[in-house]
């Protein structure tokens, strides 16, 4: 290995580890607090989905990004998760795109429809069952398409119309499709609520607190439809740019170091969402502070002697 590799290796599994480190403990942390501290509705239900499938990319993408793209290009995992990493990788994708979908449209409804009976949990449960069965059976072709050669290289191999084809078909379901739907979704919400404030009924202080909500969610929205859009869409154009391409190892091979940083951009999102929480929403960083609190006073009660048994 040169100098050159050595070092865009050692840069990539830090960055990769650093997104690691913060997408495990931070989602985790999402979850408890909706968990323990949060009522069970459905908007947390569709929240807590949202973490666990960010958590499904870290644990797939990230360890096996280090070790196969950037320190051995063999393949050391055996054939049956051969079989399914792609998969499960895939199917996280699409669940954290379809349930910022599904979010997004529970939103809308619930500021353009506010009188309308809101979702009961049966149905938000319902819901998320089939997200996941819709997410498992777009990706299931990949099951049977990864091929693994001679025990060391694992591929998926297509035939270069379904190939082509099936690409396509992801992008637009795992890409342009969700991020359209979250778009219009939150433009008309932020469009609507803005629209909503009438001068002639509010107090100056009153305008002052609507005019910092409206600024909370309008910043809320927009970072989290800019930061999924800009991390996923590096990816998808390189498998499209990938498909103009007969050799595609040839392609993937002169892309390599591109490759690495569009594929660590892209995991990344796993980590936003709770970094986006904490800053934005001062609920959320209150109840951070007592589950942190909460842990120390259980460490130091676990760690107590036990005079009940000397």
């Amino acid at each position: 290995m040169s100098q050159i590799n050595l070092f865009l290796s050692i840069t990539m599994t830090s960055l990769n580890t650093l997104v690691l480190a913060l997408a495990i403990p931070g989602n985790i942390l999402v979850i408890l607090i909706l968990v323990r501290f949060q009522r069970l509705t459905v908007t947390n239900i569709f929240l807590l989905n949202l973490s666990v499938s960010d958590m499904i990319i870290a644990l797939t993408s990230i360890p096996f990004n280090i070790i196969i793209d950037n320190w051995t290009p063999v393949w050391i995992f055996g054939k049956v998760l051969c079989k399914l990493l792609g998969f499960i990788q895939g199917t996280g994708i699409s669940l954290v795109a379809f349930t910022q979908v599904v979010i997004s449209i529970d939103r809308f409804i619930i500021v353009f429809y506010p009188l309308r009976p809101r979702m009961k949990q049966r149905w938000a449960l319902t819901v998320i069952i089939i997200v996941w069965l819709l997410s498992m059976s777009s990706n299931s072709p990949l099951i049977y398409i990864s091929t693994l050669y001679n025990n060391t290289l694992c591929r998926e191999s297509w035939s270069d119309k379904t190939n082509t084809l099936y690409s396509i078909l992801m992008l637009f379901v795992q890409y342009f499709l969700p991020v359209c739907c979250m778009i219009v979704s939150y433009v008309m919400i932020v469009i609507k609520i803005w629209c909503k404030i009438n001068p002639g009924i509010f107090s100056r202080q009153q305008l002052q607190l609507r005019a910092r909500s409206k600024e909370k969610l309008l910043k809320t929205v927009i970072t989290i439809s800019l930061l999924y859009t800009l991390a996923q869409l590096p990816r998808h154009v390189m498998y499209l740019c990938s498909l103009s391409y007969t050799d595609k190892r040839l392609f993937w091979s002169n892309k390599r170091t591109l490759w690495l940083a569009v594929s660590c951009l892209s995991t990344s999102a796993s980590c936003y969402n709770p970094i986006i929480y904490f800053c934005i929403n001062p609920k959320y960083r209150k109840l951070v502070s007592i589950q942190k609190s909460s842990l120390r006073c259980h460490q130091k009660f676990s760690q107590r002697p036990n005079f009940e048994n000397k």
